[in-house]
C-alpha cells in the first residue's frame, strides 16, 4: 500500500480537494490544501500511521502451540 502513497499521489489528492473546495465556495480551505508543504506534511503522517500500524499487526500474533 505504501508504494501509493507517494509525495506525487498525495499531492494531486490535495490539489483536486483543493479544486473541489474552491467550487464550493471555501477559497482560504482550496489555498491550504493547494499549499507544498500541506502535502508534505500528509504524506509524512501518513507514512507514520502506516508504519506504526505495519508494527502493530506484525506484533500481534497467535502464541506458538
Amino acid at each position: 500500500m505504501m508504494k501509493f502513497v507517494t509525495p506525487g499521489v498525495v499531492a494531486g489528492v490535495l490539489t483536486m480537494a483543493g479544486v473541489l473546495s474552491v467550487a464550493v465556495g471555501k477559497p482560504a480551505l482550496g489555498a491550504f490544501l493547494s499549499d507544498p508543504a500541506t502535502a508534505a506534511t500528509v504524506t509524512a503522517v501518513v507514512s507514520g500511521v502506516g508504519a506504526l500500524l505495519a508494527g502493530v499487526l506484525q506484533g500481534v500474533k497467535n502464541p506458538a502451540a
